[in-house]
């Protein structure tokens, strides 16, 4: 099989991210097997499965971080936010200056930093926490930094790995804010993984499930719609207790 991954496609292409026979396997287990995938500028999709559905590897092969095995994906953009699922932070530095420092090394000018920066903040609600060290905060908390630091270079393409497990409402309720705002006034397209469709489907457009290394079914989604919610919470329930032949 080829080592190959293409994250640039031409401009002519009517797809903003378009996956092509993933594969990638660890050791004799199949993480993604033969995934085939287009989305478009501005979606937001929700990538469903239970633990070990093949989305965190699905997100990091989309993201660089992996390389698969074979296949190709093609992005339109190259200026990707990925927000893991465990905070990763510089020791001994306050909110704001783990916002300032990566804004540094993702080479934002610093008046533009310093703007970014004080806008995250509110959104996120971390304004007051600012000044405070970054492992002192609650996991919410320091959850919310996480998601403020893969946004702070204006990214085209945002990856979130499960970004609201364990979070409270309240935080629940600035993370959905922020994303909703970012997609209209930004042009922010985002593929967001989660386990639980009650939470996804107050953010996404569409859904997207997994099981296996497989992506078994797509679809549009809107909590507002409860007979069509109904048929894919179905649909999902199934899935989720289903084995997959590989």
């Amino acid at each position: 099989m080829l080592n190959i991954i293409s994250l640039v496609v031409e401009q002519d292409t009517t797809s903003f991210l378009r996956i092509e026979h993933v594969f990638k396997s660890f050791q004799n287990r199949i993480a993604l097997n033969e995934i085939n995938l287009e989305i478009s500028s501005m979606a937001i999709i929700g990538l469903l499965g239970p633990n070990g559905a093949g989305k965190t590897t699905l997100l990091k092969v989309i993201a660089g971080l992996l390389r698969p095995d074979s296949g190709f994906v093609f992005l339109a953009r190259t200026r990707i936010g990925f927000c893991s699922q465990t905070p990763i932070f510089w020791r001994n530095l306050t909110v704001k200056e783990q916002l300032l420092f990566n804004a540094d090394l993702f080479e934002v000018p610093r008046l533009d930093a310093n703007k970014r920066v004080d806008f995250l903040l509110e959104e996120l609600g971390l304004s007051d926490h600012a000044s405070k060290l970054t492992e002192q905060l609650s996991g919410g908390m320091q959850k919310r930094v996480n998601l403020a630091i893969s946004l702070i270079h204006r990214p085209e393409l945002l990856l979130l790995d499960e970004p609201t497990a364990n979070l409270d409402l309240e935080s629940k309720h600035f993370v959905r804010n922020l994303l909703l705002k970012l997609n209209e006034k930004e042009n922010l397209t985002i593929i967001c993984s989660s386990h639980d469709l009650d939470e996804i489907a107050s953010i996404s457009k569409e859904v997207i499930f997994m099981n296996e290394g497989r992506i078994l079914l797509r679809n549009p989604i809107s909590a507002s719609n409860d007979e069509k919610y109904l048929q894919i919470k179905s649909q999902y329930e199934k899935i989720m207790s289903m084995k997959v032949e590989v």
